[in-house]
């Protein structure tokens, strides 16, 4: 179908129109059209035509929605009727997509929108035939630029916020470290409000906050001068850096004179007076800048001092990398079964004849190389895989006590006891090896104390129930408690090596070993020098009473045991 120049059909009618008065609209640079009440197309300009990319053939005496699906039916016809009902302008805006029909256009890059953004006003043109202009505004431009504007207002916010601390409006640690990098030799003070953490615990965090705020504006008062920054660090913490080339020297003397000033400042709130005092560290190395001025400020807090300047005394990042260190060795080894046992013998001394051994920890580099304890054992417990090393000890025991006559000694920290997982297994060792169990001797680590009593003396029942036996290691110094050898059902003691490798030239430590080993006959245990490391010492432990040696002397740890009851030279 087609329509004459001028003229369109009104489908419900089937009447022409004359439409040349409409001709005027299509030198308007704006999209013009003109419907019925009904949503029926009567004129479409040439704008129209070429950015819709609809000549207006096909678009006229067809209903709008059915060019524009996006275009609901009744929504139009309602708005149109109220236009002409109202014979004033209204205006038909879609708030959620910015568009009343979807008009493609030429986006540039970045761009936020994708169809053409749209004002559309409707404008009543003829009541009786229910005519009405829609003029269609190209408001894409003024929409990108007003979110670029608030693009460029949210970015300038979010700035604000990464570089700001909101609650002090001071400069934040990001932007104090983005300064640093750009000073040849900074100097940066950490200070901590002392009383923060009291006064958040009574009073609550809103009278810490002021109290934060009114320190903050000290700060920056005090430290007006361009060649200081002040920031807000995290918690309690503030930043001074020196950014003028100053000496440690100067620097130290600025913050002395800022933490005697601050103390005498009255910070008062709500009748509440508040002794404000500061602690400081301050470091000048560039490349571990915070991190030095935090272990200065540790130390002062540590030495109870207002300030204190890093020195190397104060960084135990070497000791923090080799434990690292080790810790990654032992878990290597742990996953690959290089974590074994070393057994050293025991030797009883009325006859030199080696009766038991006891197992020590070793770890075997993947080179070969036998690793001693001292380098990993602290490591384990600090990592929480002590107890993994303990298993691994009560499990080669019970492999190797199958197999021959010896007693052999394991040692147990009270946080093995403790442990549930290791003292289930020990328990249920115990109940499989039955002959050997009564061979197996526990020895608990005296020298870390027994402050959970009741659990370690219900272990030792449950253990020995099971034919186990019970030694306390390291007896004599640290903790030593003849306390515990009444309360404990004991089997042995083993006498602290400090005491035995000085019998030879210290008369308290021979009174001592004499003192326990008395005692120990008296209550029926036996006891086991430690440290026999030469033939003298050998000789004095057996004229004092001791029941057993053990020492470099008599036997270094091993990877493997001798053959029964094989005797020693003294």
């Amino acid at each position: 179908m087609s329509w004459p120049a001028g003229q369109t059909i009104i489908p419900w009618k089937n009447t022409m129109v004359d439409t040349t008065e409409f001709q005027l609209l299509d030198s308007i640079e704006h999209g013009i059209m003109v419907l019925d009440a009904h949503g029926v197309v009567h004129f479409w300009n040439k704008w129209l035509a070429i950015y819709t990319k609809k000549p207006r053939e096909l678009v006229i005496g067809t209903h709008l929605d059915e060019q524009f699906p996006e275009v609901d039916r009744k929504t139009l016809s309602r708005k149109i009727t109220a236009a002409l009902a109202v014979a004033a302008p209204t205006f038909y805006f879609n708030m959620e997509t910015g568009w009343f029909i979807k008009v493609p256009f030429r986006r540039l890059a970045g761009s936020t929108f994708e169809y053409m953004q749209q004002n559309v006003t409707i404008y009543p043109l003829d009541r009786e035939r229910r005519l009405a202009i829609l003029f269609i505004q190209d408001q894409t431009a003024l929409r990108e630029a007003l979110h670029k504007i608030q693009h460029y207002a949210q970015l300038e916010e979010e700035h604000k916020r990464l570089i700001f601390d909101s609650l002090t409006n001071l400069h934040n640690r990001t932007f104090m470290i983005t300064e640093v990098a750009g000073l040849d030799k900074p100097i940066l003070t950490i200070l901590n409000l002392d009383i923060l953490p009291e006064v958040h615990k009574f009073y609550g965090f809103s009278i810490g906050d002021w109290l934060l705020k009114t320190v903050a504006e000290h700060l920056a008062a005090f430290f007006h001068d361009e060649m200081f920054g002040v920031y807000k660090l995290a918690d309690a913490e503030f930043g001074v850096l020196a950014k003028g080339g100053q000496s440690i020297e100067e620097v130290a003397e600025a913050t002395e004179d800022f933490l005697q000033y601050i103390a005498r400042v009255k910070f008062v709130f709500n009748d509440n007076e508040f002794p404000v005092s500061l602690t400081a560290g301050i470091s000048q190395q560039k490349d571990n800048l915070l991190r030095q001025a935090d272990l200065a400020l540790q130390a002062a807090n540590q030495r109870q001092k207002a300030l204190m300047v890093f020195d190397e005394s104060m960084d135990n990042q070497k000791q923090f990398e080799d434990n690292l260190g080790w810790l990654k060795i032992l878990q290597a080894a742990l996953l690959d079964g290089r974590v074994v046992a070393f057994f050293q013998p025991i030797v009883r001394n009325r006859d030199n004849r080696i009766v038991k051994y006891e197992l020590l920890v070793r770890l075997i580099a993947p080179d070969g190389k036998v690793i001693s304890p001292f380098f990993f054992l602290e490591v384990a417990k600090k990592a929480k895989l002590y107890h993994h090393i303990t298993r691994i000890m009560v499990e080669k025991a019970f492999a190797i006590c199958d197999d021959n006559t010896y007693d052999f000694s394991i040692n147990l920290s009270v946080e093995d006891i403790l442990d549930h997982d290791t003292t289930a297994l020990i328990t249920r060792k115990l109940a499989e090896h039955p002959r050997s169990s009564k061979r197996i001797v526990f020895e608990i680590i005296e020298s870390e104390g027994i402050e959970n009593f009741s659990e370690v003396s219900n272990f030792i029942r449950q253990v020995k129930q099971l034919g186990a036996k019970i030694a306390i290691d390291d007896f004599g110094t640290g903790y030593s408690n003849f306390d515990y050898l009444l309360r404990l059902d004991i089997d042995y003691i083993k006498i602290d090596g400090s005491l035995i490798k000085n019998l030879d030239v210290n008369l308290n430590s021979r009174v001592v070993v004499e003192t326990i080993v008395d005692f120990a006959r008296k209550l029926g245990m036996e006891t086991v020098g430690e440290y026999v490391e030469s033939a003298e010492l050998l000789r004095l432990v057996k004229k004092l009473g001791v029941t057993y040696s053990q020492g470099y002397l008599l036997g270094k740890p091993g990877a493997a045991i001798a053959a029964d009851g094989q005797p020693v030279e003294e």
